[in-house]
């Protein structure tokens, strides 16, 4: 699958997009765990918020999907999730 390669070393989650990102089921640790885990990214439709769809696996094997904005030297912010069987 050709995906992009997208450098991560900071994943930017705070009050305002915490309760979004777990409001589907997912836990934070488990959104850190998907891009710990390297997971498929793709550019994201042009008129979504995310700039980028990680696709990926939790550390204990549930596949999710995250809308993040690439704000650049590395660091992401998640913008919502959920399961991806779902």
């Amino acid at each position: 699958m050709g995906g992009q390669v997208v450098r991560i070393t900071e994943i930017e989650i705070d009050d305002r997009n915490e309760a979004h990102l777990t409001s589907h089921g997912v836990s934070i640790a488990e959104v850190q765990q998907v891009f710990a885990n390297h997971p498929d990214v793709r550019r994201n439709r042009k008129d979504r918020a995310g700039t980028h769809v990680a696709r990926g696996a939790t550390s204990g094997g549930r596949s999710v999907i995250i809308p993040f904005v690439d704000q650049g030297a590395g660091r992401v912010r998640p913008i919502t999730t959920w399961e991806a069987d779902q």
